[in-house]
């Protein structure tokens, strides 16, 4: 039997190979895990943690962000600056803020 099927894939704008992208958050190109390692940064939404709702920028927009998304870049920036800085007297209370703030952001922009 035959069938025609249609099917969304994504393909990694570096290379173009098919499967699972990265998405940026500021320009929404597509980069596949290997292509990720060079051509994108990436923040995690926690201090402690990595998720789903991790940030994925280009370098472009990581280094020139575009206005919609320079809030939630700075977000991570802070979160980054508190995972390097480890253990203060007031980590726990500032990297909640910081988590925080993430999501807010995150939820606002609709991402």
């Amino acid at each position: 039997m035959k069938k025609i099927l249609s099917k969304e894939v994504h393909i990694c704008d570096a290379c173009g190979q098919e499967g699972y992208c990265y998405v940026c958050v500021g320009c929404g190109v597509e980069y596949c895990y290997d292509c990720k390692k060079t051509l994108m940064a990436d923040y995690h939404h926690g201090v402690c943690g990595i998720s789903d709702i991790d940030g994925y920028f280009c370098l472009k927009c990581n280094s020139t962000p575009p206005p919609k998304v320079k809030d939630l870049l700075h977000a991570y920036f802070v979160i980054k600056n508190l995972e390097q800085e480890g253990w203060s007297k007031d980590f726990q209370m500032r990297s909640k803020v910081a988590e925080e703030t993430v999501k807010k952001i995150r939820k606002e922009l609709g991402l």
